[in-house]
Formats: structure tokens, C-alpha cells, sequence
């Protein structure tokens, strides 16, 4: 993985799971992603879900 500062991350864009031909969006990516950036991973499947 690539040195970066994760305070200067803004903005997290991703791709639309299931749509774009892939699951790229599964819930093994967001327990991933909610790792490396120190993101409440249960406050982020709530959302997932939601919308």
C-alpha cells in the first residue's frame, strides 16, 4: 500500500458494486476500507443499507 497522509482525505469515492460487472463493494471491501481509514465500520453498513 502506498504512503499516504489520511487526514487529507476529503472525499472516498467508489465504484457501484454490482452494477460496473463486479461486487466491488462487498461488505468484506468495507470492513477493509473502514479499517484503513478509520471509519466506525457498523455506522457504515447501517448506511450502506439505507441507501
Amino acid at each position: 500500500m502506498v504512503d499516504f497522509e489520511g487526514s487529507k482525505i476529503r472525499v472516498v469515492f467508489m465504484d457501484i458494486g454490482g452494477v460496473l460487472l463486479t461486487n466491488g463493494w462487498g461488505h468484506e471491501s468495507r470492513q477493509k476500507a473502514a479499517k484503513v481509514f478509520g471509519f466506525d465500520y457498523e455506522e457504515m453498513n447501517i448506511l450502506h443499507h439505507f441507501i
